[in-house]
């Protein structure tokens, strides 16, 4: 699930999920088609619960598993309609709820040689050929 808040009539009045996508930016995200797309709750109506966070169950739940990054695209606001200012969409927190796993994305431990040593990389069969000048 995740969480989203906004302050009054900055807060956002929808939002796309983009999972898994590294290509996504302002000129593509009206093209491509959401993991997910939630209609979020008017800030008035958070008085209601006590001024806590609302949690969206994000459904179907297969497009949520096994991810490494989500986008989080907010198209507009609820002043859009309510001002006849610009409003600026204001976020002030968003939560993700759900189980991790132990796998770490971590930057791949190698080594390279910058001259190949001939003793490193001995191949069957051709034990003669370094001694003849071939």
């Amino acid at each position: 699930s995740v969480s989203i808040m906004g302050k009054e009539l900055g807060s956002p009045r929808s939002v796309k999920l983009f999972v898994n996508r590294d290509d996504i930016d302002f000129a593509a995200v009206e093209d491509l088609p959401p993991a997910c797309e939630l209609d979020l709750v008017h800030p008035s109506h958070l008085e209601e619960h006590h001024g806590s966070s609302i949690d969206y169950q994000l459904r179907p739940a297969g497009p949520f598993q096994n991810i490494t990054s989500v986008t989080f695209y907010f198209p507009g606001n609820f002043g859009d309609d309510e001002s006849d200012d610009d409003v600026q969409t204001s976020i002030s927190y968003i939560g993700l709820k759900g189980n991790g796993t132990a796998v770490k994305r971590q930057a791949v431990k190698a080594t390279y040689e910058k001259v190949a040593q001939i003793k490193d990389h001995k191949v069957p069969g051709n034990e003669l050929m370094g001694r003849f000048g071939v």
